[in-house]
């Protein structure tokens, strides 16, 4: 009398599986915390505010600006970094500005100069790179009392900075 057994296939039997689930579930589990921590691109860089469900922007700076009657034309050099700006509207200029070069979509990319006034001023200063792509540009005292901007956009190196609202 012979006896045949049957033997299963591995994956047929419930041990393996068993075996296999916690490291497999491990692996979803982190996949997803480690995607979810990397957080939203930093899209809001103006002077907003959340109230309530919305975001309401501030534009006290930019009509302190128009107020004060003051404009500007920047010059930046995309391959060294150098800016250079010559402010109109003064009665008395500051020694020192900021200026924030802000990209779109990558908080990285942004640089925020201090600029300095020389004998025949006009304001100066160097980013730490090269400037690559589009930047918004937002020129400002260290107070923040007032701020004027512009687009920087494509290969042009002159760009003209007003006090302008922004389109809703």
């Amino acid at each position: 009398m012979s006896m045949t057994q049957t033997v299963r296939p591995w994956y047929r039997h419930v041990w393996p599986w068993a075996l296999m689930a916690p490291p497999a579930a491990s692996v979803v589990f982190w996949a997803v915390i480690i995607t979810t921590m990397a957080g939203p691109p930093d899209l809001v860089v103006e002077d907003y505010a959340k109230v309530g469900l919305t975001y309401t922007e501030d534009q006290s700076a930019r009509h302190a600006a128009e107020r004060l009657g003051i404009s500007a034309n920047a010059h930046v050099d995309r391959d060294t970094g150098a800016v250079s700006v010559r402010v109109d509207g003064f009665d008395s200029a500051p020694e020192t500005l900021r200026l924030a070069l802000v990209h779109a979509t990558q908080a990285t990319a942004d640089h925020v100069i201090e600029l300095k006034r020389n004998s025949a001023g006009i304001y100066r200063g160097n980013t730490p790179t090269r400037i690559v792509g589009a930047r918004e540009l937002r020129l400002s005292p260290a107070d923040g009392s007032w701020t004027i901007t512009g687009r920087l956009i494509g290969p042009q190196a002159s760009v003209a900075l007003a006090p302008r609202a922004r389109n809703k």
